[in-house]
Protein backbone atom coordinates (compact mmCIF):
# COMPACT_ATOMS: atom_id res chain seq x y z
CA UNK A 1 0.00 0.00 0.00
CA UNK A 2 1.14 3.66 -0.92
CA UNK A 3 1.72 6.32 1.21
CA UNK A 4 -1.23 8.34 -0.21
CA UNK A 5 -3.55 5.32 0.33
CA UNK A 6 -2.51 4.71 3.92
CA UNK A 7 -3.02 8.23 4.93
CA UNK A 8 -5.88 8.19 3.15
CA UNK A 9 -7.07 5.17 5.42
CA UNK A 10 -5.74 6.79 8.73
CA UNK A 11 -8.16 9.79 7.82
CA UNK A 12 -11.23 7.79 7.32
CA UNK A 13 -10.35 6.24 10.51
CA UNK A 14 -9.68 9.44 11.95
CA UNK A 15 -13.51 10.76 11.06
CA UNK A 16 -15.40 8.53 14.29
CA UNK A 17 -12.38 9.87 16.81
CA UNK A 18 -15.07 9.78 19.65
CA UNK A 19 -14.46 5.85 20.01
CA UNK A 20 -10.86 5.80 19.81
CA UNK A 21 -9.26 4.12 22.83
CA UNK A 22 -6.57 6.55 23.95
CA UNK A 23 -4.54 3.49 25.69
CA UNK A 24 -4.57 1.25 22.36
CA UNK A 25 -3.60 4.41 20.21
CA UNK A 26 -0.24 4.54 22.35
CA UNK A 27 0.23 1.26 21.76
CA UNK A 28 -0.36 1.46 17.99
CA UNK A 29 2.30 4.61 17.97
CA UNK A 30 4.82 2.00 19.76
CA UNK A 31 4.37 -0.98 17.37
CA UNK A 32 4.72 1.49 15.00
CA UNK A 33 8.42 2.76 16.37
CA UNK A 34 8.91 -1.23 16.45
CA UNK A 35 8.95 -1.60 13.00
CA UNK A 36 5.67 -2.53 13.09
CA UNK A 37 4.02 -0.73 10.04
CA UNK A 38 0.82 -2.12 9.74
CA UNK A 39 -2.69 -0.34 10.38
CA UNK A 40 -4.01 -3.13 12.21
CA UNK A 41 -3.23 -1.99 15.46
CA UNK A 42 -4.39 1.95 14.79
CA UNK A 43 -7.93 0.56 13.22
CA UNK A 44 -8.49 -1.16 16.94
CA UNK A 45 -8.01 2.22 18.17
CA UNK A 46 -11.42 2.45 17.09
CA UNK A 47 -12.92 -0.63 17.33
CA UNK A 48 -12.08 -2.20 20.25
CA UNK A 49 -14.14 -3.42 22.95
CA UNK A 50 -11.93 -4.73 25.46
CA UNK A 51 -14.91 -5.24 28.16
CA UNK A 52 -16.40 -7.62 25.24
CA UNK A 53 -13.71 -9.63 24.43
CA UNK A 54 -12.88 -10.35 28.48
CA UNK A 55 -16.25 -11.38 28.67
CA UNK A 56 -15.43 -13.89 25.50
CA UNK A 57 -11.78 -14.91 26.99
CA UNK A 58 -13.36 -15.95 30.07
CA UNK A 59 -16.38 -17.97 28.38
CA UNK A 60 -14.00 -19.08 26.42
CA UNK A 61 -11.92 -20.43 30.08
CA UNK A 62 -14.71 -22.22 31.11
CA UNK A 63 -14.96 -24.40 27.82
CA UNK A 64 -11.69 -25.09 28.13
CA UNK A 65 -12.16 -26.06 31.89
CA UNK A 66 -14.80 -28.60 30.48
CA UNK A 67 -12.35 -29.87 27.75
CA UNK A 68 -14.95 -28.20 24.83
CA UNK A 69 -11.77 -26.93 23.03
CA UNK A 70 -13.52 -25.85 20.03
CA UNK A 71 -16.38 -23.87 21.76
CA UNK A 72 -12.95 -21.98 23.45
CA UNK A 73 -11.29 -21.14 20.46
CA UNK A 74 -14.53 -19.75 19.14
CA UNK A 75 -14.67 -17.53 22.31
CA UNK A 76 -11.21 -16.60 21.95
CA UNK A 77 -11.62 -15.83 18.71
CA UNK A 78 -14.26 -13.06 18.77
CA UNK A 79 -12.65 -12.17 21.66
CA UNK A 80 -9.40 -11.40 19.44
CA UNK A 81 -11.54 -10.11 16.66
CA UNK A 82 -12.70 -7.92 19.18
CA UNK A 83 -9.49 -6.78 20.88
CA UNK A 84 -6.47 -7.63 19.22
CA UNK A 85 -4.17 -6.66 22.02
CA UNK A 86 -5.84 -8.97 24.26
CA UNK A 87 -3.00 -11.80 24.14
CA UNK A 88 -3.98 -13.70 26.87
CA UNK A 89 -7.14 -14.91 24.45
CA UNK A 90 -3.95 -15.37 21.73
CA UNK A 91 -2.32 -17.66 23.97
CA UNK A 92 -5.33 -19.78 25.62
CA UNK A 93 -6.27 -20.34 21.71
CA UNK A 94 -2.83 -21.55 21.11
CA UNK A 95 -2.82 -23.57 24.02
CA UNK A 96 -6.38 -25.04 22.83
CA UNK A 97 -5.12 -25.73 19.14
CA UNK A 98 -2.50 -27.67 20.93
CA UNK A 99 -4.77 -30.07 23.14
CA UNK A 100 -6.65 -30.85 19.43
CA UNK A 101 -3.01 -31.33 18.21
CA UNK A 102 -3.73 -28.49 15.60
CA UNK A 103 0.21 -27.48 16.24
CA UNK A 104 0.30 -25.31 12.99
CA UNK A 105 -2.29 -22.50 14.14
CA UNK A 106 -1.35 -23.51 17.50
CA UNK A 107 2.53 -21.98 16.82
CA UNK A 108 0.61 -18.71 14.68
CA UNK A 109 -0.81 -17.70 17.96
CA UNK A 110 1.95 -18.56 20.27
CA UNK A 111 4.08 -16.73 17.71
CA UNK A 112 1.77 -13.44 17.76
CA UNK A 113 1.72 -13.74 21.84
CA UNK A 114 5.83 -13.72 21.97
Amino acid sequence: MDTESRKKEVLNLAEDVSAIDIDLLFKSMERYKEGINDLTTLKMCFWCDAEKSEELKSQGNDFFKSHLFEKAIQCYTKSIELDGTNYYSRSNRSLCYSKKKDYGNALKDAEVVM
